[in-house]
Order: C-alpha cells, then sequence, then structure tokens
C-alpha cells in the first residue's frame, strides 16, 4: 500500500476483501483505500472493481507487489503514447533468489510478442478503462481471468504493450523448493482450460516455452553462481505440464464445487467452441 500511494497518483484505492480475518483491512483503511468485502473468486472480484471505475485509466496492483520507484511514470507514457493502447503491463521479480535469477535473465531475452504474455499477467498492470467496458468476466474463471481480460481488450480494437522499466517486486515469500514447484500444476491447469475454451490455442507453445526457459535456467545458474536454479525450473516446467495434462476441472473444484459454476462453464465452453468453428 505504501508503494501504491508514493508512486500512483491515487484517486481512490479498491479493495476487494474475502472477509479475511488478519490485518489486510485496517492496513488498507490506513491508507484511504475504500473496502469492498465479497465472497467470491479472484475473476468476479476483478469484475467488480471495474465497474467501479470512474475514471480514464486504473491500475491492477496485486496484494503482494511492491512497486518500485518510477512505475507510473513509465507505464502511463507508454499509455499516452498511443490512444489504442488498452493495457500496460509491469515486470516483476520475485523475492526468492531462484525465481529472481531467473527472471532477471528471463526479462532481457523476450520482448512483448513472446507468448508468454498471451495470457496477460495483471500483476500489475495500468488499463484504459474504455478498453475494457461491457466486460463480463464468468463468475466461476477463478484462474486465467487475465486472459479472459486482455482478450477482451483486443477484441474492442485495443493492443496490450510492456512498460519494460515499469519494474516491481513480486512478494512470493519462501514457500520451500517442493511446494513453490508442485503449486505449478494449477498453472499448468490454467493452460489446460484455455486450450479446452479456445479452438485455436496450441499446446506446443507451452512446451517449446518450457524448453526456451530451461536454457535460460541454466544461463542464471552460471550467471548468479546458483545451480539450484536448473532444478527449481526443471520442476517447476515439469509440474506446470503434469497439471496441464490434469483435468483442468480441478480449477472448478478449488472454488467450492457450486454446480452452477460448472454448468457456467459448460455453457461457457459450448459457446467458444462454436464461436472457433464459425471463425475457422
Amino acid at each position: 500500500m505504501r508503494s501504491i500511494v508514493r508512486e500512483i497518483p491515487v484517486n481512490c484505492i479498491r479493495v476487494i476483501d474475502n472477509f479475511s480475518t488478519d490485518e489486510t483491512v485496517r492496513i488498507a483503511e490506513k491508507y484511504g483505500a475504500l473496502i469492498l468485502q465479497k465472497r467470491c473468486g479472484i475473476g468476479k472480484a476483478r469484475q467488480y472493481l471495474i465497474e467501479s471505475v470512474t475514471t480514464e485509466c486504473f491500475a491492477f496492483i496485486d496484494s503482494d507487489v511492491v512497486l518500485r520507484e518510477g512505475w507510473f511514470k513509465e507505464t502511463m507514457e507508454k499509455m499516452k503514447s498511443d490512444r489504442k493502447v488498452g493495457a500496460v503491463y509491469g515486470l516483476w521479480l520475485s523475492d526468492n533468489p531462484q525465481e529472481r535469477h531467473f527472471w532477471e535473465v528471463w526479462w532481457k531475452r523476450i520482448g512483448e510478442d513472446h507468448p508468454m504474455w498471451e495470457r496477460g499477467y495483471l500483476i500489475d498492470t495500468l488499463i484504459r478503462t474504455q478498453a475494457v467496458k461491457g466486460i463480463s468476466i464468468p463468475e466461476w474463471m477463478n484462474n486465467y481471468e487475465d486472459k479472459y481480460i486482455r482478450e477482451h481488450i483486443m477484441s474492442r480494437g485495443y493492443r496490450c504493450t510492456v512498460a519494460e522499466k515499469a519494474m516491481s517486486d513480486h512478494l512470493v515469500g519462501d514457500s520451500g523448493f517442493w511446494k513453490t514447484c508442485r503449486g505449478r500444476r494449477f498453472l499448468g491447469a490454467g493452460i489446460r482450460l484455455w486450450k479446452d475454451l479456445d479452438p485455436n490455442a496450441s499446446a506446443s507453445k507451452m512446451l517449446s516455452m518450457g524448453f526456451s526457459e530451461s536454457v535460460v535456467a541454466f544461463y542464471a545458474a552460471v550467471r548468479a553462481r546458483d545451480p539450484l536454479i536448473i532444478p527449481f525450473r526443471f520442476f517447476t516446467s515439469f509440474f506446470t505440464i503434469l497439471g496441464y495434462f490434469g483435468s483442468s476441472r480441478r480449477l472448478l473444484d478449488k472454488i467450492g464445487k457450486n454446480p452452477d459454476y460448472k454448468k457456467q462453464y459448460t455453457k461457457f465452453r459450448r459457446e467458444r467452441t462454436i464461436s472457433g468453428k464459425q471463425n475457422n
């Protein structure tokens, strides 16, 4: 919160709180945030926030992100450079040492056209309000809602870009080697979900990116003199692929096994499949 107030000329800070029992509400209110308490997944939470926006632009900042100096300046310059820019993504570095060393090398190798940006990570993102006008994020979408938002922005004739100098720190904490690696199964399941929903999606992109990540991991390990980077990236890629080939239904189970959500998913998938066939 301190970094948001420092970096962004705030009109209003809005926080979706899932009835937390820690100090979240007290800390947010200390910085003048408006608290909206809702029991919902992240997709619905983003929908609530989008509907509440009254300014020309707004930013999505994850709760575990600390913005670095100059973040708003860099993202806003990108936004102002072209009226057709609908979203500007910032870059981030993790506080996990293996991930941090990897990303320091990775960001220097990829551009905004790299396949990883097809998801549209909203960790620290500036968005033009007009670009998300009329969006309706499915209530069951508790993962990859960022890709759904990206697709909506592009469908309205806007484009998404990256501000390479807009940096933030992603405070993932020390979850342990294996717990962090196993957590990537959820990421893989999200990729599978979109392959199920989008007939034009390609699994080969994910597999090729996993290979390129392994090459970068070797270089990063040598550069940082940290050999743990190699097994860390290998096993995170392995568990991502494991999650991909597992059932994407676990995404729906993750949000409470609500049959209404599953019905919405089935309907949405059928509509996307029909739309994809028509476009082809």
